[in-house]
């Protein structure tokens, strides 16, 4: 990375290192070394949690910028990135609306990716923070491997913003102006709509039919959350 660019980001390598702390207090969703967030920067950088270090004990000079043309880390940290870069460079390359990419194994919803199954959008919540239900894909150790119906839904994530992976862990993805942090601020959602789901289920144990939201009433619920709910820096004080 040359000199000038690292010197323009270098409060994003700050503002990363404060996720991976405020991950290391969401113990419900985040866990040991498991999971990890990337952040595509610019057009040639992505910066991206080192792998199998504690989300507490990272400093910004552990974080990989890694350049997206080589796969090379271009501040030379001597740390290896994250497992998952490969998986994490495809799905920036392939879906250039995203930002940031967050990776967890929080027990809920890892339980839903376990047994392969969607989340249906059963919730008012869900709908508000997601849009809809969260589709389950195939995963693969090598994204090259990734079906064109993993793609499919992943191509869609401008609007779910999250997908599960068989038998493994979540995704979660940021696309604002802030999408580390909200790369995991819905890592942390999509666990609770999970857990909820799963007593709701729990409780129907076929007795009764649970009812997924219309497709109409997704849609007005997730515009009201998207541009109705709380305040906005331009609003009259």
């Amino acid at each position: 990375m040359a000199a000038d660019t690292f010197e323009t980001s270098y409060e994003k390598f700050i503002e990363l290192e404060r996720e991976f702390v405020r991950m290391s207090e969401m113990r419900d969703v985040f866990g040991d070394t498991h999971g990890n967030l990337s952040w595509k920067i610019d057009d040639d950088h992505v910066l991206i949690k080192p792998s199998g270090i504690s989300f507490d004990k990272i400093t910004r000079r552990d974080i990989c910028a890694i350049n997206v043309r080589t796969g090379e880390d271009d501040v030379h940290t001597g740390r290896r990135p994250s497992v998952d870069l490969r998986h994490h460079l495809k799905i920036y390359q392939y879906c250039p609306e995203v930002r940031a990419i967050c990776h967890s194994h929080s027990p809920y919803a890892t339980a839903f990716a376990a047994t392969r199954r969607t989340v249906p959008c059963i919730l008012t919540e869900q709908a508000d923070y997601f849009g809809g239900e969260i589709n389950c894909v195939a995963h693969a150790i090598d994204p090259d491997d990734w079906s064109i119906d993993v793609w499919t839904k992943l191509l869609a994530i401008d609007r779910i913003r999250a997908v599960l992976l068989a038998s493994h862990g979540a995704l979660t993805f940021g696309i604002g102006d802030n999408p580390a942090a909200e790369a995991v601020d819905l890592a942390a959602a999509l666990e609770r709509v999970c857990h909820k789901t799963y007593l709701a289920m729990s409780l129907a144990a076929g007795e009764f039919k649970l009812h997924s939201l219309w497709d109409r009433q997704i849609t007005e619920w997730h515009d009201r959350y998207v541009n109705r709910y709380g305040q906005r820096k331009d609003d009259d004080v």
